[in-house]
Formats: C-alpha cells, sequence, structure tokens
C-alpha cells in the first residue's frame, strides 16, 4: 500500500509521545522528522507501527477508527481525556449490570437476603464483601457501593431461579463425591489411625514427648518392625 492511497491516521512520535498525523513530515513538539521508513508507536499500548498502518499489531486498535473520532480536533485533543472517557463509559456501563456481591468465603454470587451462604453455609449477618467495582468493602445488605456508587440489583424472578437452579446443580456436584456419612466414617479412621500411630512412637520413644511433625508426614510414616 502507498502512502498516497493509505488512509490518514494518528500515531504518536517515537521520540516524545506527542500525537501526530501519520501524513505529517515532522513533529510540531521535538521537531523529529518523519520519513518513508520512520517508525512511530500505537497511541494506546506504545506498540511500533509504520505510518501507514491501519490496525495496531501489538493491541489490535483499529487506528482508522481512532482517527475518525478525533476529527480535525488534533490540537485540542487529549489522549489522558480520551482514555478516561472510555474508562467511565465503561465503568458506567457496569454500574448499571451490576449484580449483588459474592460471598467473600466460596465466591458464590448472592442477593444479599440470604442469611447464610447456600454453598459454603457461611453466617452472612454483618459480613463484608468487596465491591465488584471497585473493591471496597460493603455490607452484604448495601443497596449501593458508599465508593464508587455501583448500584447493586435483585435478579429478575425467572433470572433468580435460573441462578438458583445453576447453583444447586454446583452444589450436587461438589457433594457427588460421597455422602456426609461416608466423610464422617473416613476421618474418624484417620484421627484412630494418627492416633495410634503417635502411641507407638511414645512406647518405642520411652517417657520422651514425641516431637511435633505434620499429620501428612505422620500418617506416611511406617512403622518400624520389631
Amino acid at each position: 500500500m502507498s502512502e498516497k492511497s493509505a488512509k490518514v491516521t494518528f500515531l504518536s512520535c517515537f521520540k516524545c509521545g506527542r500525537i501526530v498525523r501519520s501524513t505529517d513530515d515532522e513533529c510540531p513538539r521535538c521537531g523529529m522528522k518523519f520519513g518513508p521508513g520512520t517508525l512511530f508507536e500505537c497511541p494506546f499500548c506504545a506498540g511500533l507501527v509504520w505510518r501507514n498502518a491501519e490496525v495496531c499489531s501489538t493491541c489490535k486498535t483499529d487506528l482508522v477508527k481512532f482517527a475518525k473520532e478525533i476529527g480535525d480536533n488534533l490540537e485540542t485533543f487529549s489522549m489522558d481525556g480520551f482514555v478516561d472517557e472510555i474508562i467511565q463509559s465503561e465503568l458506567t456501563k457496569i454500574r448499571k449490570s451490576a449484580i449483588r456481591v459474592a460471598c467473600p468465603s466460596c465466591g458464590l454470587m448472592l442477593t444479599g437476603t440470604e442469611e447464610r451462604c447456600p454453598r459454603c453455609d457461611m453466617v452472612l449477618a454483618g459480613a463484608k464483601v468487596d465491591c465488584p467495582v471497585c473493591g471496597e468493602k460493603v455490607l452484604l445488605s448495601d443497596e449501593k457501593c458508599p465508593n464508587c456508587g455501583t448500584v447493586f440489583y435483585e435478579l429478575a424472578e425467572e433470572e433468580e431461579e435460573e441462578r438458583a437452579e445453576r447453583e444447586r446443580e454446583i452444589i450436587k456436584a461438589e457433594m457427588s463425591e460421597g455422602p456426609d456419612e461416608e466423610l464422617i466414617k473416613i476421618r474418624a479412621i484417620l484421627a484412630s489411625a494418627r492416633k495410634s500411630k503417635e502411641s507407638e512412637e511414645t512406647a518405642e520413644k520411652g517417657a520422651k514427648k514425641p516431637s511435633k511433625v505434620k499429620k501428612g508426614k505422620l500418617l506416611g510414616r511406617k512403622s518400624k518392625k520389631k
């Protein structure tokens, strides 16, 4: 693609970072000369781009679309202000769609009306959780974040039922490894084995108190043959 047929885009001067047109011969700030083989920087990620590039090869930003948004306002254009507008726009979208908050123990999304988490059984009365937008600690019962103003909304009845069904399936899957009674039996057997092993070691060492070791190492140690 020749320079004449290339679309005009806005790039950053490699030397000083000023936003310039891809057709400019020199930077109006630092005076750097732009030739056919001059490399520029992407205004968004600082990746190197050729002056006739229409898309940044690093961050995939559409440079032609970016140029249309700037229009003829290059002299008054502020990259920082442009980025701030994008961030504020995205935050506004997130704030309008934030669905309550997550359980501080297991991360399950909650409506804020639960007394206990249906997944991990954590007591939620007075519990504080992270705002999904800014990370500020908020009470589970709060309707909006006092820091960023994000409003938490409750799911509609149909959405709530779908969410509850998904969570029930997750809980069933987590419990499918075995019933609670079996887990209790296994834990009792392991506890008995630990006590038996400790008694054997105490008898071998006489009245000397056995040194503390990690449970995993204690269970994995083989008994000495007499």
